[in-house]
């Protein structure tokens, strides 16, 4: 009987041991599969029209020339917003012009509309740049390619020796909302890569780098969005 006695007490501590370190071992898994950050994909569209549709913009002044970087795909690259907000990067600009224009990217339709949709001056600032159409009364419409640009006029007499790098962009129909609803703004960029959606998620993404200047997750994702299109030198923005 005390035999017995002496067992059943033994298991009864050996239970809750055991659990504890199922518990314990549970939690550590846990924080090591929190610990591991997302990995951002970007998927392009299926179609995707022309190849090298992004023209990078440089002079033949050396290292410290004037400098555009589009960040935008190859290919023509997509949003559902009807007035995205467009990115570069430009260095060594100096006091120089710079100006952002916005074009019908067919030939036949640009013949027919020969003045730009939108032309802004821009300051002459370094390193990460932005327009939101929205602030300019513009917006695309859908199924309808643009060329955008950015141009650092180096002398105002001479054109041609205009420094100037472009993308295009298309902005299609694609209801997102009820995916976007479900989740919380971190998961944004996610859902926009995976539909295709270049425009949407880097935006998505800068938003939450500028919203929380110490997150390296998002950093780290915006990182590897841009070297997903061959952008490598722009991940230092």
């Amino acid at each position: 009987m005390q035999n017995k006695l002496a067992l059943l007490f033994k298991f009864a501590l050996a239970v809750p041991i055991a659990v504890t370190f199922l518990w314990v071992g549970e939690a550590t898994l846990a924080s090591e599969d929190q610990k591991t950050p997302r990995t951002i994909s970007y998927k392009p569209p299926m179609v995707l029209g022309r190849p090298n549709q992004r023209i990078g913009g440089g002079s033949r002044g050396g290292e410290n020339a004037p400098s555009i970087v589009i960040l935008a795909p190859e290919h023509t690259g997509q949003t559902i917003e009807a007035q995205p907000t467009l990115y570069w990067s430009t260095s060594h600009v100096g006091s120089k012009s710079v100006y952002f224009t916005l074009v019908y990217a067919d030939p036949q339709k640009a013949m027919d509309h020969p003045m730009p949709l939108l032309k802004v001056a821009m300051p002459p600032k370094e390193g990460l740049q932005k327009l939101n159409l929205s602030k300019h009364n513009v917006s695309l419409e859908a199924e309808v390619v643009y060329k955008w640009s950015v141009t650092v006029s180096l002398d105002e007499k001479q054109s041609s020796k205009d420094v100037v790098a472009s993308g295009t962009i298309q902005r299609i129909q694609n209801n997102l909302s009820k995916q976007l609803v479900a989740v919380k703004p971190s998961e944004y960029p996610f859902i926009y890569a995976e539909a295709g959606l270049w425009y949407d998620a880097f935006d998505a993404l800068t938003t939450l780098v500028e919203m929380q200047k110490d997150d390296k997750n998002s950093q780290q994702q915006r990182v590897e969005l841009l070297k997903q299109v061959g952008l490598d030198k722009a991940v230092n923005i």
